[in-house]
């Protein structure tokens, strides 16, 4: 009796993998770490702005010269910072920023569930828009309180809506 003939089986090309981005113990201690530190940083350097905002405006313009010094209690970098999320950007309302950065440092070392960390930063962020053009309103000229974002989108929503239905 014959044997039979083998069919030869055509190995499939391996596909591409996904990365994963599961962290180990030791990198969630490193990332959360540097979150929530990144947290108070922020907070501090938005605080020291409220004060010394206005004295810092040159150290800004000249961040690269050493000769000026800034007054801000981290430096040049916080107040390029807290130029960057509190003047350019959604004014007081940056600290909420802070906030959410710490925040997810702590989800990160504690590892607790993402999806409320989602929810935290989605009406986090919602809340920092809101409040940004809030304060646009009440203010007349770009102020720290609204920042450029509120005060654009106020000035915006003013000129298509009316002043009463913004």
């Amino acid at each position: 009796m014959a044997k039979a003939k083998k069919t030869s089986k055509t190995k499939n090309k391996p596909r591409f993998k996904k990365p994963d981005f599961t962290l180990n113990n030791q990198q969630k201690l490193v990332f959360g770490s540097f979150l929530v530190i990144l947290g108070i940083l922020l907070f501090t350097a938005f605080l020291s702005f409220i004060f010394t905002g206005k004295a810092d405006q040159s150290a800004i313009s000249e961040f690269t010269t050493r000769d000026v010094e800034a007054q801000n209690w981290l430096s040049k970098v916080g107040a390029w910072l807290s130029d960057v999320f509190i003047q350019r950007g959604f004014g007081i309302a940056a600290f909420i920023f802070s906030g959410l950065t710490f925040l997810s440092g702590i989800f990160v070392l504690m590892d607790l569930s993402k999806t409320k960390l989602r929810r935290h930063w989605f009406w986090g962020t919602l809340i920092v828009i809101w409040f940004s053009v809030l304060f646009g309103f009440f203010t007349s000229k770009n102020d720290i309180l609204s920042g450029t974002i509120g005060f654009e989108i106020n000035t915006f929503f003013q000129d298509y809506i009316g002043k009463l239905g913004t």
